[in-house]
């Protein structure tokens, strides 16, 4: 601790861009740790969106620099790159908690941040899809603490070695002032439309999507489908392109690519759709947001979005893979508002009670102090993150 008694905190993230993760997690972070209590420091790996991000972090007084804390590449050279860059680091420092929102399994940051005395955490997302296993069980036997987002993540970390005590149930967090603003704004796009977003990759599976929405187009003659997303896998784009040509939908469906608007889109969405077969977020950013602009969400039945969407409580599920169930589920929420006004009621309190970003600061600095082997004050004792 510095000598005013604050933690020192290093906060390493891949980059700095507004339009994927975790740039949510990281101005949270910033905006709501307690100053009187932590100093924060934020690392990114690379300087992409240091343009359009270092206004904000400046007006928040929260400091920042690049400095690769891990090998930005899988090469001698990177290896040696990031080992040279662990003296900037630590002159810019002390730091007595670093803290990942790096999603890599590579193990290599949390070794080198217990090479020079810090305490490590960091945050378990997903079930490491496209990862190596060895590489994720070094990396949990090498961290003091693991943030889960979702309790889906408890049984999966076990089986890499994890000890259920070191888990630390911390929710992903949002700042609705943002999405409240975006009911007066007028709508980014004419007419009545269902919106998708998220990166085009194929466990998201757009395409049921297309195919529930080819179900019911006539049902709905003014009604569109929106796709608002980074077309990750180009090829993959092209198949719903060409899918959607099949189905003779035409401009009903339209491709929007990445948007820097989504909240607003949510907005005005007729309904949010999110039908993967695997998720890492519990639930995943795209529902939070659209649960917290006030729209109806229908998702697929999977772990991770249970955990925020109830089906007929918050929302509506429909099983991975069933076009005609996503198509009767979509139905239902446009055919009966009263209900879906229900739904959409919950699910807003539910991210207010669960999903805010000032309880995810919150949550996360008394996980601080417990790492620190300090007591953790009064209320929070009351609400341990331990113990799965």
């Amino acid at each position: 601790m510095n000598k005013c008694g604050r933690i020192r905190v290093l906060l390493t993230v891949p980059h700095l861009g507004k339009e994927a993760s975790p740039y949510r997690q990281m101005i949270g972070y910033a905006r709501h740790l307690d100053r009187d209590r932590f100093d924060l420091t934020i690392c990114s790996l690379r300087p992409s969106g240091l343009e359009q991000t270092a206004p904000v972090l400046d007006s928040l007084g929260v400091p920042y620099f690049i400095a690769p804390f891990r090998p930005r590449a899988k090469s001698v050279a990177g290896m040696r790159e990031s080992m040279a860059a662990q003296r900037a680091i630590a002159e810019r420092g002390p730091y007595d908690i670093q803290h990942s929102l790096d999603f890599t399994p590579s193990p290599w940051e949390a070794g080198l941040a217990r090479w020079n005395r810090r305490r490590y955490v960091y945050h378990q997302r997903n079930r490491n899809e496209d990862g190596s296993d060895l590489a994720l069980r070094i990396k949990v036997a090498l961290s003091n603490r693991i943030i889960i987002i979702g309790r889906h993540l408890v049984d999966f970390l076990k089986g890499y070695g994890a000890n259920p005590s070191s888990l630390a149930l911390v929710y992903n967090g949002l700042d609705l002032d943002e999405f409240d603003a975006t009911a007066t704004v007028a709508p980014p796009l004419p007419g009545d439309y269902i919106l998708a977003a998220g990166n085009l990759v194929k466990r998201k599976r757009h395409f049921d999507l297309v195919r529930a929405f080819h179900l019911i187009r006539d049902t709905y003659p003014k009604l569109r489908l929106v796709i608002a997303g980074w077309g990750v896998d180009p090829a993959h784009e092209r198949e719903l392109r060409q899918l959607a040509g099949s189905l003779s939908l035409g401009d009903r469906v339209e491709f929007l690519g990445t948007r820097t608007d989504v909240p607003l889109l949510m907005r005005h969405a007729r309904l949010v759709a999110l039908c993967s077969e695997s998720e890492g977020g519990s639930p995943p950013w795209s529902l939070l947001e659209a649960m917290a602009c006030r729209t109806p969400v229908v998702a697929s039945d999977i772990p991770s979005h249970r955990e925020g969407v109830l089906s007929g409580e918050t929302g509506l599920t429909a099983r991975v893979g069933d076009p005609l169930a996503i198509a009767m589920a979509i139905r239902k929420t446009l055919d009966h508002p009263e209900a879906t006004r229900e739904r959409v009621r919950r699910a807003r309190a539910l991210v207010e009670e669960r999903h805010s970003a000032r309880n995810m600061a919150r949550r996360t600095e008394e996980l601080y102090v417990e790492m620190m082997g300090q007591p953790v004050p009064e209320p929070a004792a009351a609400t341990s993150h331990s113990g799965y």
